[in-house]
């Protein structure tokens, strides 16, 4: 089985705004071949940018063992190659391609952000997590729990017994979740709806929400509270459209056999609104 979100493999035509966004948010950047390399810790990169091509997810990576590698092999049979690398590709139902590797490339240099005091939440539990869209939640569902080994959080249905959307939360290790699945027509055609960033600190996330508020680039979701993961977050629209969720204060699922998966009928407990218009 996978035992945590690793790194996300995104592609763009808008590196150079994706450089001063990503600094804005507090991560390190570097360039790397033709795109750019974002460090949330000692990692090298936690989210990979290639250059060119739809501005959209390429590829999602997760960090197994043995174990979990073997197990992924026997439930693929011959759907699964292993590269020159040593990565375990193979795709998902909807066609994202997946990465299992044994261990993240390090970086000699030690992590600082100039932006923050604290930092991100990027360890043994992963960093953040992904909302797909995804065309058929129970094949999607169970792709990840029975090849990946992940389990079910929660569900969130919005609208009259989900007819609006269906999101189901999966978790590897005590990160409430990882992967957020989502069927329905809310949002772009995009393959990732958003991916999030965890703070350490409720400072870090006040003193980030004031610096995207005064940049060019502005939120897409103020300030809000989630009602499965109890996380303060708020949104931002990245140069590439798609969204990206800071946030902190998440809760841990710390005993597995004591968990009871709910549901829920609202994203959030309060706001997450469309911000006012800038100019009044």
């Amino acid at each position: 089985m996978a035992t945590s979100l690793a790194y996300l493999r995104l592609q763009s035509t808008r590196i150079d705004d994706w450089a001063e966004f990503a600094d804005l948010l507090g991560c390190g950047v570097s360039r790397r071949d033709a795109g750019l390399a974002l460090r949330l810790d000692e990692a090298a990169y936690r989210i990979l940018i290639d250059e060119g091509g739809a501005d959209d997810l390429r590829s999602l990576g997760f960090l197994t063992d043995d174990a979990g590698r073997a197990g992924a092999l026997a439930k693929l049979g011959g759907a699964a190659a292993e590269g020159d690398d040593g990565i375990l590709r193979f795709a998902d139902p909807d066609g994202v391609e997946i990465e299992l590797v044994a261990a993240l490339e390090a970086n000699a240099t030690p992590f600082h952000s100039a932006r923050l005091a604290q930092g991100f939440v990027a360890d043994g539990s992963g960093f953040g997590h992904a909302l797909l869209k995804v065309a058929d939640m129970d094949r999607s569902v169970a792709f990840y729990t029975h090849v990946l080994g992940g389990a079910l959080s929660d569900h969130i249905l919005l609208g009259d017994d989900g007819g609006t959307a269906r999101i189901a939360f999966v978790h590897f290790n005590e990160r409430h979740h990882s992967l957020a699945l989502m069927e329905g027509g809310i949002g772009s055609q995009r393959r990732l709806q958003h991916f999030m960033l965890e703070l350490r600190s409720l400072e870090d996330l006040g003193r980030t929400y004031d610096r995207m508020i005064d940049s060019r680039f502005g939120i897409a979701a103020t300030l809000g509270q989630h009602s499965n993961d109890r996380s303060l977050s708020f949104y931002s629209a990245t140069p590439s459209g798609l969204w990206v969720e800071i946030g902190c204060g998440s809760i841990r699922i710390e005993d597995e056999a004591a968990w009871r998966t709910a549901e829920y009928r609202s994203t959030s407990l309060w706001g997450h609104r469309p911000p006012p218009p800038r100019d009044r």
